[in-house]
């Protein structure tokens, strides 16, 4: 599971970048316009920068994209969930509105502005507010990450947090010389659940 990714931007366009990695790698990363606004304000050409980093796989499909901000992602991950919405979508909604915004319009029961973004009709926009109403969490965790990972893998939602629910139940972080080793250790065990 990829975090973040830390380099030097070579190429932006209008949305992806191309940042070269400090072992040599040179990552192509879909971004939306907020983020592309966000490094070339604060960061100018050519400078280090991080991402925060989603890893998006169905087939035989692999994207990256990339955040300026960690509630820019746990929000796109949320957009994910709602049927429908694909990470294009996702993309476009987080170029046109604030994270902000979006959650406010969420959460009020509102749709109007989701439904003024390019791309999003009314009836994608009503269900992304039906979806998420009363459910937009923008704090990150380890668990909110090693189940949105499992679920990346193809492991439906509902089965991935009974098994993280049981396994958090009996681990306890003391065990593990960082808090790193425990996030490895639950995510092994998790696997070996989901694979039984």
């Amino acid at each position: 599971m990829i975090n973040s990714l830390y380099g030097t931007l070579q190429v932006m366009e209008s949305n992806r970048i191309w940042l070269l990695s400090e072992g040599g790698i040179e990552w192509d990363i879909a971004v939306s316009s907020r983020t592309i606004h966000y490094l070339t304000k604060d960061q100018g050409d050519q400078k280090l920068v991080r991402l925060y980093t989603h890893l998006y796989h169905k087939d035989d499909v692999h994207l990256l994209f990339g955040f300026a901000t960690i509630q820019e992602r746990l929000l796109f991950r949320s957009l994910l969930r709602v049927n429908g919405i694909g990470p294009r979508n996702a993309l476009q909604i987080l170029s046109h509105l604030e994270v902000e915004q979006i959650v406010a319009e969420i959460e009020q029961g509102s749709y109007q502005l989701l439904h003024s973004v390019p791309g999003i009709g009314e009836k994608s926009a009503q269900r992304i507010v039906l979806s998420l109403k009363g459910s937009v969490n923008l704090s990150s965790s380890p668990a909110a990450d090693i189940e949105q990972a499992l679920v990346e893998m193809g492991y439906s939602r509902s089965t991935v947090q009974r098994t993280l629910a049981q396994i958090l139940k009996t681990s306890s972080s003391k065990k593990y010389s960082s808090q790193s080793d425990y996030e490895s250790a639950i995510l092994q065990l998790a696997l070996q659940e989901l694979g039984k």
